[in-house]
């Protein structure tokens, strides 16, 4: 192969979105078409001797041009910024890249970029296209700018989002990057930066002593740390691979306890029902002495009943009532009648009582029974004519 090439992808706008730079249109052609007097003035990014090597290949040919472009596409389509968001986004720029060392001629690839962006995004809606050849971090690449219009309408980032930036990058690779023999390089961020960076500086350090002690060091050593890939390919360094990342088995899965805290909350108190009151100690269940656990013996209530039922009202929904008690009230002829003093004596069924509402009328049978108290203390009812058991029936006998 070759060598890699780099395909980056991002949209123009005063968004600031997940820690975005903003930047307008205006802004973004200058740079293209090297009109930003503060880029030229010596960063040590832009060698001013190399500007004349930059060209254009489609769009407008300077920054008034862009964006006249850009004001008669909106037109077309009857729209207008006034009619958009402050932070809308005003066009999408690709930026194509190869390393320093590539030997395949870039002239034709660049323009194979182009035509690529052409058909795929309509050769109209392209605003500019320049290729920078005066950066010495990154001597060949090249900037397209385009107008995020598609079936009339101004989509904005829609057309670069994560499902149509993945479909483009396989896109890209199939019909371009694999004419040439390139293979996608790695963008290099985060950690795998640092350590590319970390790997350039410390060759530099060892091997070439006087880069370090010279005037160039310090914009040499800006731009590794901006983009250090160039660098490791033209030193012949290698990042060492990314670990594959380890499947689980599904025994790790399933005792997994996910992206939450990392601890056990059984333990926690939970919320209590609708209704139900906190009790500061626990009931024991039924047939649980409470002495087991060295507690006080407590009385366990049932779901839904309270403590204290008789001074509040459960407001739960699900309870047990509590019927108050009704008990049968024996009839009169059923039962002795008490007396003030507490004895328990007969009384005549003739005679009217006063405490009770009249009865109804009584059999003949029910007419002679009578109430008598046996030597056990037991009340019995029995009928006049039935013989006295136990010497009730003998003679002279006062019952």
């Amino acid at each position: 192969m070759s060598g890699d090439y780099i395909m980056a992808v991002k949209s123009i706008g005063l968004s600031t979105v997940n820690g975005r730079k903003p930047c307008t249109l205006e802004s973004a052609a200058r740079h293209n078409k090297r009109e930003l007097a503060a880029e030229l003035e010596g960063r040590g990014r832009i060698d001013a001797d190399r500007v004349k090597l930059n060209y254009s290949i489609a769009g407008a040919g300077n920054v008034a041009g862009v964006l006249g472009l850009a004001s008669q596409l909106m037109a077309d389509i009857d729209t207008s910024p006034d009619k958009m968001r402050r932070d809308y986004c005003q066009a999408v720029e690709i930026v194509f890249s190869l390393p320093p060392t590539t030997t395949i001629d870039t002239a034709q690839y660049f323009a194979a970029c182009v035509a690529w962006c052409c058909e795929r995004f309509g050769a109209g809606n392209i605003l500019s296209a320049d290729v920078h050849q005066d950066e010495p971090s990154s001597p060949f690449h090249a900037h397209v700018l385009i107008a995020p219009i598609q079936a009339g309408r101004w989509i904005g980032g829609a057309l670069i989002d994560r499902t149509n930036t993945q479909t483009m990058r396989e896109s890209f690779g199939r019909d371009v990057a694999a004419a040439y023999g390139l293979r996608m390089g790695d963008r290099l961020t985060g950690k795998r930066k640092g350590e590319a960076v970390a790997m350039v500086l410390k060759a530099i350090e060892t091997q070439h002593r006087p880069v370090v002690a010279s005037n160039l060091w310090q914009p040499l050593r800006q731009a590794i740390e901006r983009n250090p890939a160039p660098f490791i390919e033209s030193m012949g360094l290698e990042l060492a691979d990314r670990p594959a990342k380890k499947m689980k088995t599904m025994a790790q899965i399933f005792t997994s306890t996910g992206k939450g805290a990392k601890r056990e909350t059984l333990h926690l108190r939970k919320p209590n029902p609708i209704g139900i009151e906190p009790s500061p100690k626990p009931a024991n269940p039924i047939g649980i002495d409470g002495e087991i656990t060295g507690r006080k013996p407590a009385i366990a209530n049932p779901i839904g009943i309270e403590n204290g039922a008789g001074k509040r009202q459960s407001l739960s929904c699900v309870g047990i009532a509590f019927p108050k008690r009704q008990f049968a009230t024996p009839s009169i002829a059923d039962s002795p009648s008490p007396k003030d003093d507490g004895r328990t004596v007969e009384r005549d069924f003739d005679a009217p009582d006063p405490d009770h509402q009249p009865e109804p009328i009584r059999t003949t049978a029910q007419q002679f029974a009578r109430v008598v108290i046996d030597d056990d203390g037991v009340i019995r009812e029995r009928d006049y004519y039935q013989p006295q058991p136990d010497g009730y029936d003998q003679a002279g006998a006062d019952w």
